[in-house]
C-alpha cells in the first residue's frame, strides 16, 4: 500500500515512518517484521523484500519456511549484506525447528568460513566456540 505520511499520520505513526520512502513488511495483526528506509535498485529491493519474508516467517514460527527462504536469498545474493544474516536466521530457525543447537552449529560455522568479516560471524564465534 502507498500512503502520503502527512495525509496519514497515525499509520505512519503506527508504522514508525521517519523518513522517505520506509517499506514495512507485517503480518495480518499488523506486527512490524522487517522495514527499511531508502530507496533501492529493483535488484536489491526484491531482495529486502525477500529477506521480510524471513523475518516474517520466523516471526509465526514457520521455521522450515524460514529455513527455505534464507537458502533462496542466499542463492541469489550471496555476495550481499544479508546474505550472513539470513544465515544467522537460518541457524536460529535449524535450532527453533529441532530443539537441538548442534543444528544450528554447521549454519553457524558456514558463517564464519563464508563472511568471516562480517558482524555475523562475531556473532557466532561465541556461540561456536
Amino acid at each position: 500500500m502507498k500512503l502520503v505520511s502527512k495525509d496519514n499520520i497515525d499509520v505512519a505513526r503506527k508504522f514508525q515512518v521517519r523518513w522517505l520512502p520506509t517499506i514495512v513488511v507485517t503480518d495480518q495483526h499488523e506486527r512490524i517484521h522487517h522495514s527499511w528506509v531508502g530507496f533501492l535498485p529493483p535488484k536489491w529491493y526484491t531482495m529486502e523484500l525477500l529477506f521480510g519474508k524471513v523475518q516474517l516467517a520466523f516471526g509465526q514460527k514457520d521455521f522450515k519456511r524460514t529455513i527455505e527462504l534464507c537458502d533462496s536469498l542466499v542463492a541469489e545474493y550471496g555476495q550481499a549484506e544479508r546474505a550472513p544474516e539470513s544465515l544467522y536466521w537460518k541457524g536460529v530457525a535449524s535450532y527453533r525447528q529441532s530443539n537441538n543447537f548442534a543444528d544450528a552449529i554447521p549454519v553457524f560455522k558456514g558463517i564464519v568460513e563464508r563472511y568471516p568479516s562480517s558482524i555475523w560471524a562475531r556473532k557466532v564465534e561465541v556461540l561456536i566456540s
